[in-house]
């Protein structure tokens, strides 16, 4: 399925593909070094200790986060599978039932959509939990800016 024209102008106010490539690079894993295996509590506490109450999903294995009211819902999940990053947002106006979800899942329907290449970036992994954190501030920004641009466009 192709992004509509608000979509795609929407991704590209967000500059995501740019902002979500330049994370990705800083924290690509490709060393043979053993990386921390993260445990569920671990992971919770280092949302907790940047603001956010995240919750398990034991069986889709993802961190969750809702920020829900009247007219808007927004939600941030995150999969840490094997120490690899994949990220996925959502808003949903409630008054127009438009919804829009982003996620590294997204640019091959982005690259189908403007019908021509793009480098689609890796996903960021981790060694550590020092890593994860700084992964985790990266990209809860773009999930604030989303947020953002999703009141103003949706």
């Amino acid at each position: 399925m192709k992004y509509n024209k608000k979509e795609l102008f929407f991704l590209e106010k967000l500059d995501f593909l740019a902002r979500y490539t330049l994370i990705s690079n800083k924290h690509i894993n490709d060393s043979d070094k053993k990386t921390e295996n993260s445990t569920k509590n671990d992971v919770i506490e280092i949302f907790n200790s940047i603001g956010y109450n995240v919750k398990y999903n034991h069986k889709e294995r993802f961190y969750r986060f809702e920020e829900i009211s009247k007219s808007h819902d927004f939600a941030f999940w995150i999969s840490l599978k094997y120490s690899i990053v994949e990220i996925g947002m959502s808003g949903e106006n409630k008054i127009t039932s438009q919804i829009f979800t982003i996620g590294n899942y997204s640019f091959h329907q982005l690259q189908y959509s403007l019908d021509k290449e793009i480098k689609i970036p890796k996903k960021a992994s981790f060694k550590n939990y020092n890593e994860l954190k700084e992964i985790l501030i990266d990209f809860l920004l773009i999930y604030k800016d989303f947020k953002i641009l999703f009141l103003q466009q949706f």
